[in-house]
This record gives C-alpha cells, structure tokens and sequence, in this order.
C-alpha cells in the first residue's frame, strides 16, 4: 500500500530551518545569477541561458532540505543548487564565463558543451560543479539524471549510510520518459532513499500522481512558487524516505507567471517583516556580491557591459513598490 505524506500548510509542521527572509536572501541571490546568465548569453559570452527564473522557490525550499551529507542532482533549468549548498557566487561566475568552454554551432552540441553527458571520452567541465557541496555534475541526457540520483542513494547504503538520501530535480521533460517511474519502482525494491521533485504543469502532475499512487509511491505536494511551504513538504517527504528506506516525489506544480521572489516579498510585507529599506538593503547585497565577483573573474573594464545589461534586467524584475 501506498504510504502518502498528507499535503502540508504552514503551522502543520514545524517551520523549516531557515526563517523567511534567509529563504529570501537566498532567492534573490538565485534570481541575480539567473538574469546574469541571462546577460551573458544576450552578450554571447555564452551560446545561451537557462536563466531559471521562477523556479528559486523550488530550488531553495527543497534543497535547504537535505542534510550536509546528502547530495542533490540538478536539471539544467534548476543548475543554482550549488548556490544553496554554499558555493561562493565568485565560483559560480568563474565556472559560467570561463574562456576554456567549449562551444559549437549546432543547438544539441552547444548543450552537451555546456551539460556533458556521461560518456568515457574527455569532455569540457558542467557548469556548476560543487562536489565539496555534494552537487552532482549535470548531464545532458534526458532520463540519465534520475538513474545518476538513484545511483547515490544505492551507493550511500553500500557505504554503511543507507538513511542518506539522493535528490533529483526533473522537468517535464524527463517525466514525459518511462526512466522516472522505472527508477522510482526500481528504488523501492532496493529499498534506496530517492526523493524526486517533480515540476510540470498542474494537469500533468495529476496523472503522474495517480501513476505513483498505484506504484505506492509516497508524495507530496507544494505550489512551485511557495518556498515555505515547499520547505516544509520537502523536509518531511525527506524524512518518510530516509526512515522507511524507498522512494518519494514532491509534486511541485507551477502556475502560469508565477514570480516566487515576488509572492515571497508581498507576504513579507503583509506580516510587515520587511519594509522598503530593507528590501533595498537586501537586494543590494545580492547586486554587489554578484558585481564584485564578476569584476573579479573578468576585470573592472570587461566586466563592465555585462554589469549594465545585468542591472537593466534585475531593475526589470526586482523592484519594491510601496
């Protein structure tokens, strides 16, 4: 039988590590990273972006999660989690804009350049590598990202730690593939931690759970844009996986332009939690970290068009009105 985990609203559950506004400093340092991907690729600094706008409450609410020990495989469009583990934004900037990247002409190449598959031949670094953060490298092949996951959390029992979890993002794409219900069934009977957070559409989320619901998987859901509450639902999904050794999904349903920045902010100013100066305060931090590291990789006059396109297009989508 299926052992679900009830959907969760705040207050049910104790509330997650971080308070509201460390969920978003976090989320505003993701969205700056984003737009910056955004500008390099408008810049042709890069062959082109996934800036993963709209997805920081999923990216910050699942992975603040996870335990130190545990290690979290990202997609393309969720490639920041190395942020949330503790990567130093220098990093993070140094690995985007590195001139030793490898770029082609043709759309599929440029991905794999920037996203290596697994593969025995030398390829050019992913982006976003953390190891010491436990940030698996991402591949390129639809479906590999789920068999990488359940292969930590198989390994992670072979290593004496069987209650140490692997989490794995999947986009609507991987969960249009017969991999990802394969692998989960395929870790319940090895009895492997797995937790996928799934983000598709409401529609497509509703028959996939009913497709877990009669594998007995275990789920939860949380709106793609509520990190609270997907914080909450994360951790105790973690929890049910770590303590009955098997497989869980957070069903992460995105609503049409959605801004999780944004509705995170509104509520915060609602509970009066955070008033204008400290919004300004906040993002401003973000926008120096961000800036400071960028002159840093490419110095102050290379850096400098890439930092105006970066404020055009943070200025566009951070903003406080009163």
């Amino acid at each position: 039988m299926r052992s679900p985990v009830p959907e969760t609203r705040p207050g049910q559950e104790t509330k997650p590590a971080l308070g509201r506004k460390e969920l978003l400093e976090q989320m505003v340092r993701l969205r700056y990273v984003g737009h910056l991907f955004e500008a390099s690729a408008q810049l042709r600094l890069v062959p082109f972006s996934w800036s993963g706008q709209g997805l920081e409450a999923v990216v910050v609410g699942a992975v603040s999660a996870l335990e130190e020990r545990e290690i979290v495989h990202a997609d393309p469009r969720t490639h920041a989690v190395a942020l949330v583990r503790e990567m130093p934004v220098e990093e993070c900037v140094r690995q985007l804009l590195s001139p030793h990247r490898e770029t082609h002409s043709v759309g599929k190449l440029e991905y794999e350049a920037l996203f290596p598959p697994i593969s025995p031949s030398p390829r050019p670094p992913g982006l976003w590598q953390w190891p010491r953060g436990r940030v698996a490298p991402m591949t390129s092949e639809l479906g590999h990202r789920v068999h990488q996951a359940l292969g930590s959390a198989w390994a992670a029992k072979n290593e004496g730690d069987q209650h140490r979890a692997a989490l794995c993002f999947l986009g609507p794409s991987e969960l249009e593939r017969p991999e990802a219900l394969d692998c989960l069934q395929r870790a319940a009977r090895l009895r492997a931690p797995l937790v996928v957070v799934a983000m598709d559409s409401p529609q497509n989320l509703s028959t996939w759970a009913k497709l877990l619901d009669g594998a007995g998987i275990a789920t939860g859901r949380a709106d793609e844009e509520a990190v609270v509450e997907l914080a909450i639902t994360a951790r105790a999904l973690l929890n049910e996986a770590r303590r009955r050794l098997a497989p869980a999904v957070l069903l992460a349903p995105r609503k049409p332009g959605a801004e999780p920045v944004e509705m995170l902010l509104g509520q915060m100013r609602s509970d009066k939690l955070l008033d204008g100066p400290g919004w300004e305060a906040l993002r401003g931090r973000a926008r120096q970290e961000v800036g400071d590291a960028v002159k840093r990789v490419l110095g102050p006059g290379r850096a400098l068009p890439l930092l105006v396109k970066l404020d055009r297009l943070a200025g566009a989508s951070l903003f406080y009105s009163s």
